[in-house]
């Protein structure tokens, strides 16, 4: 019953994440037709910047809370949970607040843009918005913590993309011409949306138990445990962002623009796996607490099964038709994108045929192992960037990221083998098969 009840979770999550990714793709594809290759990479960067500060904002918590809840959950002991859901909102606040502060000041002295220039505005507004991103992400997993994984990705990867989709739309057949700041209105009034929204799902499915019971708080025990997923989740951002702000700073708008269109198509191939990851973390974290490798070793296998598959219909899809696709979608000019697509893929491969090692990792108490892998993969990642950003523009960025990928998730595979005593990979489910 559990295998099935999880691959409903999978299915659904993927279901949701492919209409939210077509929303986006739409969006994507008005803004990038409307506002050109330059305006669109004004928009880009911000948003760039502000994904990037979402995991040091949370402070970390949100791995912490989808693993401490869901074996909180496991042995009953609610007041712990109910204590961790009120401090992990206070954090957020906190931290949100003081980083937006922060990267705003740091921004206008060092970058020396004017607030009162188009660029400077944008910038301003969006990391405006970093607070409400944060209490986003940790009602998303404290959902994720009680197992309520459709709801707790339901207002991002669904609401928030259909909110934007349908007043983009609205704007793209009414008004003469698009801004980028009207972009970044709709993001802060569809951010402020789901934070409703998202509110009353969590107040709904709180369970009587945890409502009764006596917050049970553990700071400084929880601050030690989030210290290494906040570390993890700001490198892994590196990793993923740094080619985008890199590109910001080392070459034009036009090309962060055109390759933000390039991450927006590999996007289909990341969701496979990033569906995958929302619907087991809690039943991981529950089996590796009751001891039951087996069954363990069972969900991964499993998992990883889609994953691999999912991801290479996708990849092969991209690496074929991906230049019509940046051409037809997106406009002529974002052709030029092809080839960085086609590297992505590569290197997204590589992550599919690993499985959810990052997951695996984070779930057993083996974050700090992690660490030095991600630690070294960034670094490589932007010193790439580096040295091949401004010889090779976004092909360059793109050979970057898809290397840093491919080692980070080799190296995990590796210690998963070793420390957690499973095999994550495709590969169990290929030896079998030949034996």
């Amino acid at each position: 019953m559990k295998e099935k009840k999880i691959s409903k979770q999978i299915f659904s999550v993927f279901g949701m994440k492919i209409f939210g990714l077509i929303a986006q793709m739409l969006t994507g594809v008005i803004l990038a037709r409307t506002l050109g290759a330059e305006q669109y990479g004004l928009y880009a960067f911000p948003m760039a910047v502000l994904r990037f500060l979402s995991i040091p904002s949370s402070a970390g918590f949100p791995q912490v809370i989808v693993r401490n809840i869901a074996q909180y959950k496991s042995v009953e002991e609610y007041g712990k949970i109910k204590g961790m859901m009120i401090r992990s909102n206070q954090f957020a606040v906190l931290f949100g607040s003081i980083l937006a502060l922060l990267t705003i000041v740091s921004y206008y002295f060092f970058a020396q843009v004017s607030v009162f220039t188009t660029k400077g505005i944008l910038f301003l507004l969006v990391v405006m918005m970093l607070p409400i991103v944060s209490l986003n992400n940790i009602r998303m997993s404290i959902l994720r913590g009680l197992n309520k994984i459709v709801l707790s990705k339901l207002p991002e990867i669904v609401i928030k993309p259909f909110i934007v989709l349908v007043i983009m739309t609205i704007l793209y057949f009414t008004v003469d011409t698009i801004k980028p700041i009207f972009a970044v209105y709709i993001q802060i009034f569809a951010s402020l949306m789901i934070f409703l929204i998202g509110s009353l799902i969590l107040k709904k499915n709180n369970t009587i138990e945890i409502k009764k019971a006596k917050a049970e708080y553990h700071s400084k025990e929880w601050l030690v445990s989030a210290f290494p997923f906040l570390f993890l989740g700001v490198m892994h951002v590196i990793n993923k962002q740094a080619d985008i702000i890199m590109l910001g700073f080392l070459t034009t708008p036009r090309d962060v623009g055109i390759y933000r269109a390039v991450v927006n198509a590999s996007m289909m191939i990341t969701f496979v796996l990033t569906s995958v990851n929302m619907a087991q973390a809690p039943h991981i974290a529950s089996l590796w607490k009751l001891g039951k490798k087996d069954e363990l070793q069972k969900l991964v296998t499993q998992t990883t099964i889609i994953t691999a598959i999912g991801t290479i219909l996708i990849s092969v899809f991209l690496i074929f038709f991906g230049d019509f696709l940046l051409g037809y979608l997106f406009g002529e000019e974002f052709r030029e994108g092809y080839l960085a697509l086609k590297i992505l893929c590569f290197g997204y491969l590589v992550s599919g045929f690993s499985g959810s090692v990052g997951n695996i990792n984070n779930m057993t108490g083996n974050e700090y192992l992690a660490v030095r892998t991600v630690v070294f993969t960034a670094l490589l990642n932007i010193i790439l960037n580096i040295i091949l950003i401004p010889i090779y523009g976004v092909n360059g960025a793109a050979f970057a990221t898809a290397l840093s990928l491919a080692i980070y998730n080799i190296v995990l595979v590796v210690i998963v083998i070793i420390k957690v005593k499973i095999n994550p990979t495709i590969f169990i489910v290929l030896n079998k098969r030949i034996r």
